[in-house]
């Protein structure tokens, strides 16, 4: 997608697309390996404050790895600079935005009681609470 909108941009030409699949899929195989690896697709993370970072952080080692392999591969008379750096920002900006939905609607299913799960009972003070439970879950336990 960033490389066929960069080059229409461009150079009012789409490009090859057989590149821009093999660039896209490899950067995202990678991608979601590293994300998988990391933890990262469990929904306690899809709650928390710090999994943009952590996307976008691996969303970078991505595509440092890509523009890596490209240059070891020495194919990067290929690829334009310009239509790696749009699908890097492109991709990073997809990626964020969809976390950012799906903990939207993973927030509404859990209010709305549509997640079912076993039921516990937490005995502790708010410190013991807050690391075993998500947040919206403490406030809960205290009654606010």
């Amino acid at each position: 997608m960033g490389g066929v909108t960069y080059h229409i941009l461009a150079f009012n030409e789409v490009g090859s697309l057989s590149e821009y699949l093999g660039e896209g899929g490899n950067a995202g195989l990678f991608f979601v390996l590293l994300m998988n690896s990391l933890g990262l697709y469990r929904a306690s993370i899809l709650l928390s404050r710090g999994q943009l970072r952590a996307v976008a952080g691996g969303w970078l080692v991505a595509m440092a790895t890509l523009v890596g392999s490209l240059f070891l591969l020495k194919s990067t008379a290929y690829y334009s600079r310009g239509g790696l750096i749009t699908f890097a920002t492109l991709g990073v900006t997809f990626l964020l935005g969809w976390r950012v939905i799906l903990a939207a609607q993973l927030r509404n299913a859990l209010a709305e009681g549509q997640v079912n799960g076993r039921r516990v009972i937490l005995i502790g003070d708010e410190a013991e609470l807050a690391r075993h439970s998500p947040p919206q879950s403490v406030n809960e336990l205290r009654g606010a």
